[in-house]
């Protein structure tokens, strides 16, 4: 028959937090550089402009086809002879 050991409390120095090193630092700015150039790949004008102009056309894709008015052709009128 096996047993299994009785878990045992974990050290607490082992599992307290240290301060980052270098190498996360370094991770860290980077991805703080790479976050904020990402922010600002595009104008804001643009962006903004680009969005009215989608919201532009799905207005238009979703309004009501218009239905041709009816074609009238003038004949001229029939004088009884």
């Amino acid at each position: 028959m096996r047993t299994s050991p009785a878990r045992s409390e974990p050290d607490p120095a082992s599992t307290a937090r240290t301060a980052p090193g270098f190498w996360s630092k370094l991770v860290q700015a980077f991805d703080d550089y790479l976050a904020e150039r990402t922010k600002r790949t595009i104008p804001e004008v643009i962006l903004r402009r680009s969005k009215r102009e989608m919201d532009r056309c799905r207005r238009l894709m979703h309004k009501p086809a218009r239905s041709p008015a009816a074609i009238r052709i003038n004949r001229a009128p029939r004088h009884p002879a």
